[in-house]
């Protein structure tokens, strides 16, 4: 039974976005633990790490329909974290002795910072486009209304005049600043994790770095410089950017707010058929940034030697800039809660929506507020 908004029948597409809670739901991150196991036995068979007929067997059994979720439920809280549960689960289905290559000489963090890794980038996949749809929508509203005036203000009183075309320059401005961060951020976020227990790949003798390279391939994602089970700048990165996309959108909700009250009517054609929209749409990316602030303020990067599980634990209950903080809660029931509260992508689609509404709608020649009273 849901208990919150984010989980809610009816509010949970208010409070994220369908497409980006699939990508952080348990099937989804369990599909991933399968991909990688499945992916590190063909690149271990490969290079003669393993019997060639037992990664065949592992990948056979690698599916989501094979996994029991009642008993993952119950080994998570009895073990502290999933992956173990999985391995056991998949190595129980191999026929023969096959089960017992599967997991070989990899860590579990391994498997789930690397899963993490597949989700950042399904959710980055997805903001680009809508970041794309948000730009071409400011585009056009720039170019159609460039001289149109209205007030510009200081400190919320009238300054000198400026066009509604200037102010939707700028956010276009911002938006291309994004979606170039974006894409210099990508390739240093999307690096999978393969070192092994302290991150040495010692148990797999000289064949670990070729193990490794064969598993990147296999993957498609990066392969690490070096083991990172604790060091968490890839994940703070992913959240620094999210709070600065966020906070752009927040800005823009917040102007169109102002823009909208009565005595001022700047914008009240645009918005007057869902002014709640852009409420809700303001407060969530608001709130978001708030989110963002406690999320990364509990990101340590003064994490225990080579290798400990409360960093990834963190991300598992509230990835920072990915989602949703448990306060105070850490217990195994709520540990492993994947995170979908944050919302670029819902303020986003929200934006697009506004944007082409103000596009479409018949702007006054002047804005009132251009006038003095």
């Amino acid at each position: 039974m849901p208990t919150s908004a984010i989980d809610s029948l009816v509010f949970r597409n208010m409070f994220g976005d369908r497409e980006v809670r699939q990508i952080w739901s348990d099937e989804y991150r369990t599909q991933c633990y399968l991909d990688w196991e499945a992916a590190l036995a063909r690149a271990q068979a490969g290079l003669g790490l393993i019997p060639q007929d037992a990664a065949t067997e592992i990948n056979r059994v690698c599916k989501l329909e094979n996994i029991d979720f009642s008993r993952l439920e119950e080994e998570s809280l009895n073990i502290g974290y999933p992956v173990l549960d999985v391995v056991h689960q998949i190595g129980h289905l191999c026929r023969g002795d096959a089960g017992n290559w599967c997991h070989w000489g990899a860590t579990t963090q391994d498997v789930t910072d690397s899963a993490t890794v597949f989700q950042i980038r399904a959710s980055f996949d997805i903001i680009a486009n809508k970041l794309d749809e948000a730009i071409a929508a400011t585009a056009n509203l720039a170019r159609d209304h460039r001289d149109l005036p209205m007030a510009g203000r200081s400190n919320l009183q009238q300054a000198v005049p400026i066009t509604f075309g200037f102010k939707m320059a700028r956010l276009l401005a911002t938006f291309l600043r994004h979606r170039d961060r974006l894409k210099e951020i990508r390739p240093r976020i999307e690096v999978f994790e393969f070192g092994g227990a302290c991150g040495t790949l010692a148990s797999l003798g000289e064949k670990g770095l070729a193990v490794q390279e064969a598993l990147a391939r296999e993957l498609g994602l990066a392969q690490p410089d070096i083991a990172w089970h604790t060091e968490r700048d890839r994940i703070a990165e992913a959240g620094c950017f999210l709070g600065l996309l966020t906070g752009t959108l927040a800005k823009f909700a917040t102007d169109l707010k102002l823009m909208m009250q009565t005595e001022v009517g700047e914008s009240q054609r645009a918005v007057r058929r869902q002014p709640r929209l852009l409420f809700d749409y303001a407060a969530k990316a608001q709130s978001d940034l708030l989110r963002l602030y406690h999320g990364l303020r509990g990101l340590s990067t003064a994490v225990g030697k080579q290798h400990c599980s409360p960093p990834w634990m963190r991300i598992m209950s509230g990835p920072p800039g990915l989602g949703k903080s448990n306060g105070s809660r850490c217990p195994a029931s709520s540990r492993w809660r994947p995170v979908r509260s944050i919302r670029p992508c819902f303020s986003l689609r929200v934006l697009r929506c506004i944007l082409t509404a103000m596009g479409q709608t018949s702007m006054p020649r002047t804005a009132s507020s251009c006038r003095k009273p």
